[in-house]
């Protein structure tokens, strides 16, 4: 939600008033934008990665589980 606001900042605040420093404030929006895409990109890979060991791990029990209860049969 937050690179919507930084390109409505730009739009309306630097844009708009034609403000001395254009240029500049437009590559300072720019860089926090591109980290947030950063930030962004990294905590979708952790999840992903903690998602998928997760799923792992419950493989590993439910097929254990089962192969004990064919041991059992």
């Amino acid at each position: 939600m937050l690179l919507p606001l930084c390109a409505r900042y730009i739009t309306k605040n630097v844009l708009e008033v034609n403000a001395p420093n254009l240029l500049g404030q437009i590559y300072t929006v720019g860089r926090v934008m591109l980290t947030l895409v950063v930030v962004h990109a990294y905590c979708n890979t952790f999840v992903v990665y903690r998602g998928h060991m997760i799923g792992t791990v419950m493989e590993s029990d439910m097929r254990r589980d089962l192969f004990d209860h064919y041991l059992k049969l």
